[in-house]
Parts: structure tokens; C-alpha cells; sequence
């Protein structure tokens, strides 16, 4: 039984990774949304680069022990467990979470380049363009991150109902 409340404790720190990565990145974006010189801009993106690798690993470690808690709960088919039927929504919100996550980490990681080389001097012609349009991307992420992560909470409390 003490593995399954030390599951339980990373399952709750990995609830804390995700939220803090995905409130702190809400600042650090809005603080680059701010600011109106290309050299810092560059250095806040570089800050908010580990800030956003909290949110995978908190992913990851929530789905681990998240699977750990089933199976200490006494789940142990399968079958009992795709019964749960919200427990199988919460998991789809997690999937769609994380394939969210993977798609905004990669133009997130275009974004970074772009200012960079923009920074640099040797941008595309329509490189703040492209960079408009990587910071809209960037702002509807996070809303739409945060609705998931409102889910998520929501399933996870409201479990019976």
C-alpha cells in the first residue's frame, strides 16, 4: 500500500509541473507579447523554453502514476478498467492535451529560430509575419491548454456523476 500513496504524491506533483508550466508560460508569453524589442523578446524565449518542458514531463508523470493509481486501486484488467467511463474521457483529454502540447512545442521551437535569425539579420522578408502568426498560435494554446487542463480537474473530481 505505501507504493500506491507514493504514486499518489507524484501524481500530485506532476499535477503541479503541468500547472505550473502552463500558468508560468501564460506569463512569460504575455511578458514577450509586451515587450517591443527584438533582442529581449529573444531572451524571454529562451527562458520560456524549460518552462515549457514541465508540461511533458508532468504529462508523463501523471499518466504513469495516474495507470500506477488504477492498479493499486484494484483495477487490474483492463476490461474493469475501460468500464470507467470517466475515467476513459479523462484519458482522452489527456491525449488530446498532449498532442496539443507536441504541435505548439514544435512551432514554439520555429518561433524561437525565426526571432533569433531576426535578431541576427538574416530573417525571410516576411519574417513578422510569420512571427504574427506564431504568436496568435501561441495565445490560443494556451487558452485552449487551459480548458483541457479545466477538464481534466473537472473529470477528476466529478468522477461518479
Amino acid at each position: 500500500m505505501t507504493f500506491y500513496y507514493l504514486s499518489r504524491l507524484f501524481h500530485f506533483i506532476g499535477i503541479g509541473l503541468l500547472s505550473s508550466s502552463l500558468f508560468g508560460g501564460w506569463l512569460i508569453h504575455n511578458a514577450y507579447l509586451r515587450e517591443k524589442n527584438l533582442q529581449v523578446q529573444a531572451q524571454i524565449l529562451r527562458v520560456l523554453k524549460p518552462v515549457g518542458l514541465l508540461g511533458p514531463i508532468g504529462l508523463g508523470l501523471m499518466l504513469i502514476t495516474g495507470i500506477t493509481n488504477i492498479i493499486g486501486l484494484g483495477f487490474a484488467s483492463m476490461s474493469d478498467t475501460i468500464s470507467m467511463r470517466w475515467l476513459m474521457e479523462k484519458l482522452t483529454i489527456f491525449v488530446i492535451a498532449g498532442v496539443n502540447g507536441i504541435v505548439f512545442g514544435i512551432r514554439s521551437a520555429k518561433r524561437g529560430k525565426l526571432v533569433a535569425s531576426m535578431v541576427e539579420g538574416n530573417a525571410p522578408a516576411d519574417a513578422q509575419l510569420q512571427k504574427d502568426k506564431f504568436d496568435k498560435s501561441a495565445k490560443i494554446f494556451f487558452y485552449v491548454q487551459a480548458v483541457l487542463f479545466v477538464a481534466i480537474l473537472l473529470r477528476s473530481v466529478l468522477k461518479y456523476q
